[in-house]
């Protein structure tokens, strides 16, 4: 498709081009976010049609396995979508990116459209739960940050990873956008 479109990157396909637009319409892009937006805009678009193509055959979210790199995906995709320095997301966004990840691709995969509800359902409640992780952990991060470090400890960073279950790599991510390794 890449070849026969004539584009750059499969992001800019006809399969992918309308669900990494879905979710730039969704977000707060300026011109001077815009690279980072479309950046997350693709990682969100992939990593859905992945969630959908692994659920849709009964892999599930979870702590193990292949269900650790299902959830790994999932919040990888959340952190993406909700990022200030990026695309800024209210809200649940990745059901509606996968109902459009499964039009695009139900078609000729019919397993998507037959389990479509039980798709879009487990992603709802996955964000949901991730959610609010999530916003613990940037509260507390918050609170670390507030304190003047000019480098994070690690204790800190661990903290936020195994107690609140927040991803060392958006820690990171933060504390950088601050100045503070």
């Amino acid at each position: 498709a890449l070849i026969l479109q004539g584009k750059n990157t499969i992001f800019e396909t006809d399969l992918f081009a309308p669900l990494v637009d879905s979710v730039l319409s969704k977000s707060k892009v300026t011109k001077a976010n815009l690279k980072t937006a479309t950046r997350d805009a693709r990682i969100i678009a992939d990593h859905v049609r992945a969630l959908s193509f692994a659920i849709a055959e009964g892999a599930l979210p979870g702590n193990e396995g292949a269900g650790y790199v299902l959830r790994r995906l999932l919040r990888r995709a959340v952190t993406r979508g909700r990022s200030e320095q990026g695309l800024a997301l209210d809200g649940a966004f990745l059901a509606d990116a996968a109902a459009r990840a499964i039009d695009a691709f139900g078609g000729h995969y019919t397993e998507l459209a037959t389990h479509r509800e039980r798709i879009l359902k487990l992603l709802e409640q996955e964000e949901a739960s991730f959610g609010q992780t999530y916003e613990a952990g940037m509260e507390r991060l918050e609170k670390l940050l507030a304190q003047g470090f000019t480098e994070l400890p690690g204790h800190e960073a661990f903290t936020l990873h195994d107690t609140y279950g927040f991803p060392f790599e958006l820690t990171e991510e933060i504390a950088a956008s601050r100045n503070i390794t």
